[in-house]
């Protein structure tokens, strides 16, 4: 027979080991989520009066 402390920790490790592995996979989406958000988008630029290039104004 196993002794009881035996099958705890073996299950108390198998929790741990599948928690940690879906933190792993949580934890990639989300800094590939953030990845695919931070893109940088091309700035139009405008002419002034003066004839400087400036961001254009979305307003």
């Amino acid at each position: 027979m196993f002794n009881p402390w035996t099958i705890i920790i073996a299950l108390g490790a198998f929790v741990a080991w599948r928690w940690i592995a879906s933190e792993k996979k949580r934890v990639s989406g989300e800094l590939e989520k953030t990845r695919r958000s931070r893109k940088q988008v091309p700035v139009e630029l405008q002419r002034d009066e003066d004839g400087v290039y400036r961001p254009r104004d979305e307003r």
